[in-house]
């Protein structure tokens, strides 16, 4: 989704909503304004866009100035700089800042299993004798040799397949080989085009790829990888000092992101529903199963814990992305206390 639809959803420059339930409520608390930039167009940010479309922000009191930029570095940045509020991006985008010592806090878990997946091309997986249905280890090993497709070397899927090579035996600076395909419909197109035989993406870029007939999800890194079950993939971020100066709006904000997270486990329909105004350009058959693949990593109330924490970190260190290995315990780089 590029910035002209995303402001389409959202509203020019700000999110109303109507109430459903906290109408009373909301006439008599001040409004909030915040400011709030996204790091990537994707499903893995699935509660702000149904905070968006269901128009959950108004029923808190808020009107929210949306923003999406290309990457959670720049959301960090944006953070920083005062520029905004919140950033929702990748977990690893903060632990990164806060190793350099840059005073932020994730006060909302918005996806708390990874939600990315490799998908295969079928030519490719045939002439390894595979299915999605084979043994986990025998996917992993059949990597060897693969030219695995990626947003970037660098970034966080990148290092997540890494992380997959290496807990299985094999050296992925040697045995694969990874290619900066870009996002989404480049990905996709990567794949179409046999330019890798895998890539790596969010969802719903393998759906898409199974719907086109050409390939299929081949590992859904959640699913199939114990690690990345209970981990940290994208989240509500806040600076200290905002935070410390403007509690009752990040208690709003992060009881947004929980109340959608909410909606997609107790009415995955109506969630589902939202999803596909989101995302007009995607087959709704495509999106009801990439809403059921990633649906749990979408915890009650967006709340967080150390063992998820715990997982990110170690993870992250062993890719290299982390050079130390910071304390996970609440009140250092997260907290649940304006979700309570």
């Amino acid at each position: 989704m590029d910035r002209r639809k995303f402001f389409k959803v959202c509203g020019t420059s700000v999110l109303l909503a109507n109430s459903v339930g906290r109408r009373s409520w909301a006439a008599t608390q001040e409004r909030l304004k915040v400011r709030l930039v996204q790091a990537a167009p994707a499903i893995s940010f699935a509660p702000v866009y149904i905070a968006n479309v269901r128009k959950f922000w108004q029923d808190e009191g808020l009107d929210v100035t949306a923003r999406l930029v290309k990457g959670g570095a720049l959301g960090i940045t944006a953070l920083v700089n005062s520029e905004t509020d919140f950033a929702c991006v990748a977990a690893g985008d903060p632990l990164i800042a806060t190793e350099k010592g840059l005073p932020i806090v994730s006060v909302a878990g918005i996806a708390t299993s990874l939600t990315m997946s490799m998908a295969a091309h079928k030519d490719w997986m045939r002439s390894k004798g595979l299915t999605p249905q084979s043994p986990i280890k025998e996917r992993v090993l059949a990597l060897r040799g693969a030219r695995i497709g990626v947003a970037t070397v660098g970034g966080g899927p990148a290092q997540y397949g890494r992380y997959l090579l290496r807990s299985h035996g094999l050296d992925p600076e040697k045995d694969a080989v990874f290619l900066p395909v870009g996002q989404a419909a480049t990905r996709i197109a990567a794949l179409r085009e046999k330019q890798v035989d895998v890539f790596i993406g969010g969802a719903p870029d393998a759906e898409i790829t199974e719907a086109e007939g050409y390939g299929a999800l081949y590992i859904s890194l959640a699913k199939d990888v114990p690690v990345f079950q209970d981990f940290v993939d994208i989240v509500v971020t806040t600076t200290n000092d905002f935070a410390e100066k403007n509690p009752e709006a990040v208690r709003r904000v992060a009881r947004t992101i929980g109340r959608a997270n909410n909606l997609l486990q107790s009415d995955p329909k109506a969630a589902t529903s939202a999803l596909k105004q989101a995302f007009p350009k995607v087959d709704p058959a495509v999106m009801d199963k990439a809403v059921a693949n990633v649906r749990l990593a979408f915890r009650r109330d967006a709340l967080m814990n150390e063992s998820m924490w715990q997982n990110t970190v170690e993870v992250l260190h062993a890719s290299g992305m982390l050079k130390s290995q910071p304390s996970v315990s609440e009140g250092v780089l997260w907290t649940n206390k304006f979700l309570k």
